[in-house]
């Protein structure tokens, strides 16, 4: 920390990290409880882990406690989840009805069944016990330790920004107001700070991601160390603990690994090697084994949410024709010679850029839709000033070969891993499973562009920096006034 506190680089990540905890901490206060994709879930995990020290995920058990569904009941969950219309007890008799609910004594330890994230590893939930536990210890209700959890994913957003700053200044190095700016847009990106005021182990598997993206880069710049190694291995089994979605990244973070392995002397390969896989696989087979000897807990429970819709029609299950073309669909604008998966020509643009923009609660409200249509007009500024800046450092971008290719079977692994369940899901459902949140591993990346934009912008690159930064707290800023009014007004 004093060799942070020593650097301008430093000083400015610790700034930014700051910077990405207060919005988070922000949203967390202006979100209701619960209001947060599958936050109850999450919560009821965290829960059940602090008063019980198991996992969720018993067959035996409800999937909530009684003081978790009894305080769900005062909030009026049911009602306003899926209604833009819907309002909390916030005032008047509800609002005393929920206090004196809450304030009640019922148990928070008959819970821990079986959820749509029960499935998931412990490492977010174990962390969520701390304060948890520090809550309850200081008399708080219900409420009051969901407020805690609630920090600690502040924490971990701000702590994804901290390492997305350092990896851009990696792959950028001189350029800190470009970086700085880059894990700005992420800490200010309304859909981050939402998901960060929350309880969701996405925050912690963002983190882990950003660091994983920040020790590759340091690596490709400045070659493989042993502490290198032992943090990009610590990231990696980080994240494998976090959310299973992780293991998306994976295989790419494993060919970067062994590219600068193999440019090593050979005498420094098998041990830095063995630094790398040491705490990258130890987290995993710690918790596979108290899995099979004293959770009862493995990795193939498929948990509720997989079992939603039960089978498929006949003649209509799940196809590898069918998983590329809902791959290629899902991203890309659909290919004349596949079949019509989801619906609309460019479904990328309704799934994932509308999104970005903001799609809050439990999906259920979003931004007007010129909103949307103004920020086509900002990314497509963003995108000629990216294509300026690749154009004039296109010769260190070719000396960089190796290194960007990692980074794009990080990205074609985790929307493979994506898309698959929700190729599963759709043909089940007929719904769609797909959330923004799912992409968040990349980040990083974001960010990067972010950074190149400003770089693009050449001598005008401070200005854009100001702008978009400015443009990023006004959508922030937009989009709380947009919360407050869809549940206080």
């Amino acid at each position: 920390m004093r060799r942070l506190w020593t650097t301008a680089t430093g000083r400015t990540a610790l700034a930014c990290g700051l910077v990405g905890i207060l919005v988070a901490l922000a949203w967390s206060v202006i979100i209701p409880p619960l209001q947060v994709p599958d936050e109850p879930l999450h919560f009821a995990y965290v829960q059940e882990l602090a008063t019980t020290a198991t996992p969720a995920g018993s067959l035996d058990e409800q999937p909530l406690s009684s003081e978790l569904s009894a305080a769900m009941s005062a909030l009026g969950f049911s009602r306003t989840i899926g209604n833009a219309t819907g309002r909390g007890p916030w005032s008047g008799l509800e609002a005393h009805l929920l206090r004196q609910t809450v304030g009640e004594h019922r148990s928070a330890s008959d819970g821990g069944g079986r959820t749509g994230v029960s499935p998931q590893p412990p490492a977010y939930y174990l962390l969520g016990a701390v304060p948890y536990l520090a809550a309850d210890a200081a008399g708080g209700d219900v409420l009051d330790r969901l407020q805690a959890v609630r920090a600690l994913s502040a924490l971990l957003a701000g702590l994804a920004v901290f390492f997305i700053f350092l990896f851009i200044a990696e792959l950028l190095p001189g350029r800190r107001v470009a970086a700085a700016t880059g894990a700005l847009a992420v800490a200010f990106q309304p859909m981050v700070g939402f998901l960060g005021g929350g309880v969701s182990a996405d925050n912690l598997m963002s983190a882990a991601a950003a660091a994983l993206f920040f020790g590759l880069a340091r690596a490709f710049r400045r070659g493989l160390s042993l502490r290198l190694a032992l943090g990009i291995g610590a990231a990696i089994g980080g994240g494998l603990v976090s959310k299973l979605t992780f293991v998306g990244i994976v295989p790419g973070a494993v060919l970067g690994l062994l590219i600068l392995i193999a440019r090593l002397p050979r005498g420094e390969r098998l041990r830095l090697a063995a630094a790398a896989a040491g705490p990258a696989v130890v987290p995993l087979l710690v918790y596979v084994g108290l899995g099979a000897t004293v959770w009862d807990h493995g990795l193939n429970d498929p948990g509720v949410a997989a079992r939603a819709g039960g089978g498929v029609a006949a003649g209509h299950g799940p196809t590898m024709s069918g998983r590329i073309a809902y791959w290629l669909q899902s991203y890309l604008p659909r290919p004349w010679f596949v079949d019509d998966l989801i619906p609309g020509r460019v479904a990328a643009y309704n799934i994932w850029f509308k999104s970005w923009v903001g799609n809050f609660g439990w999906l259920d409200y979003r931004f007007p839709s010129w909103v949307t249509g103004a920020a086509i007009g900002v990314w497509l500024v963003l995108v000629a000033l990216v294509g300026r800046a690749v154009v004039v450092g296109r010769a260190a971008l070719s000396r960089r070969r190796a290194e960007l290719l990692v980074y794009a079977v990080m990205v074609l692994g985790l929307t493979v891993v994506i898309a698959k369940p929700a190729y599963e899901y759709r043909l089940q459902t007929g719904f769609a499973f797909e959330q923004l949140r799912y992409l968040f591993p990349l980040l990083a990346l974001y960010g990067a562009v972010v950074a190149l934009a400003v770089r693009g912008a050449g001598r005008w690159g401070r200005e854009v920096a100001v702008a978009i930064v400015g443009l990023a707290v006004a959508h922030t800023i937009f989009a709380a006034v947009l919360t407050i009014g869809r549940y206080y007004a």
